[in-house]
């Protein structure tokens, strides 16, 4: 079960107080699968766009993705990618050496595999310190 579009956005400021990302404005929506493949690829079930030197993002969920019970923990992850990302403020970002045409290689598949795995283990680390409970008792169906 996941919680309404408005709830999702009122948790996503919980988070972003306590990930240290307050001066970032982070909208939320759910898409579809055609959506998410346009935007990711043909086997993600979220993901994030970010526009790094106005500090915007804006995390979607796939809600046709039958992972979307996990909801709680794959938005934590997206918020982790924002987390890293600001790290790299003043330098070229992993994601942009990883995505770059010219560095593609072995190398930077291994890198942007380290790189996911990094983040899936932060958020885990998260999840498990602030688990879903304290921000929402009851989750309701998504009704968009």
């Amino acid at each position: 079960m996941i919680p309404s579009k408005e709830k999702i956005k009122e948790i996503i400021k919980s988070l972003q107080r306590i990930l240290k990302i307050q001066d970032w404005d982070i909208d939320f929506d759910f898409c579809g699968d055609k959506k998410i493949q346009e935007l990711a690829g043909d086997f993600y079930y979220a993901c994030c766009e970010r526009q790094m030197r106005l500090h915007k993002a804006t995390i979607y969920i796939n809600k046709d993705h039958n992972g979307i019970d996990e909801w709680y923990s794959t938005l934590v992850h997206e918020l982790y990618h924002i987390v890293t990302q600001n790290w790299h403020y003043h330098a070229k970002s992993l994601l942009d050496y990883i995505a770059d045409e010219t560095t593609k290689s072995k190398e930077s598949e291994m890198l942007a595999n380290y790189y996911e795995q990094t983040i899936e283990d932060l958020a885990k680390g998260f999840v498990s310190a602030y688990p879903v409970t304290n921000f929402t008792k009851e989750v309701e169906n998504v009704t968009e």
